[in-house]
């Protein structure tokens, strides 16, 4: 767990894990399976990045999908910090 402050001054905890997860999308009767690797960053309980709005519906499979290395991690991390600071 990675321990920082807002600006705000108050604690905050973050996790980051690597996710490798298959979704199923029915297309005309069809399912399609799309994989979705990346970064998923908690910070707070609050899932990072936030889900988008794809076609009407909410899409909570975005990632940030930089490589699975711990320099890739710190990237996601300040980058769910920002978005964080921002709402």
């Amino acid at each position: 767990m990675i321990k920082r402050f807002s600006k705000n001054g108050l604690p905050l905890k973050i996790t980051a894990e690597w996710t490798n997860d298959d979704y199923y999308n029915e297309w005309y009767n069809d399912l399609i399976c799309t994989n979705v690797q990346g970064w998923l960053v908690r910070i707070n309980g609050v899932k990072f990045p936030r889900p988008k709005m794809m076609n009407g519906e909410l899409d909570y499979s975005y990632r940030w999908t930089l490589n699975n290395n711990e320099e890739s991690k710190l990237v996601a991390v300040e980058k769910a910090l920002r978005e964080y600071e921002q709402n």
